[in-house]
């Protein structure tokens, strides 16, 4: 009784280091999308930066850096002249 036990607690140890590990590589994924975002953004290509950054967000829900970074390609993305009405 005391083997089936044992066993039994270490695949639930390995069960719970496993799957806390699955945020971990969210987040890093996360951090390497808003890498790719900075470095679209960079180069000018705003939409390829937006979807970096929207990715980035879906990985990681709790990031703060995210909606900031879509705001920005957002933003950059905005031409006021094409607002204005045709003569």
């Amino acid at each position: 009784m005391k083997l089936s036990q044992t066993r039994i607690a270490i695949a639930l140890a390995i069960l719970v280091v496993t799957t806390s590990g699955c945020g971990l590589i969210n987040k890093v994924r996360a951090k390497n999308e808003l890498n790719e975002a900075a470095q679209a953004y960079h180069d000018g290509h705003f939409d390829q930066a937006e979807q970096h950054s929207r990715r980035a967000l879906e990985l990681d829900p709790d990031s703060k850096s995210a909606p900031l970074f879509i705001a920005r390609t957002i933003h950059a993305q905005f031409r006021p002249e094409s607002r204005l009405p045709k003569t």
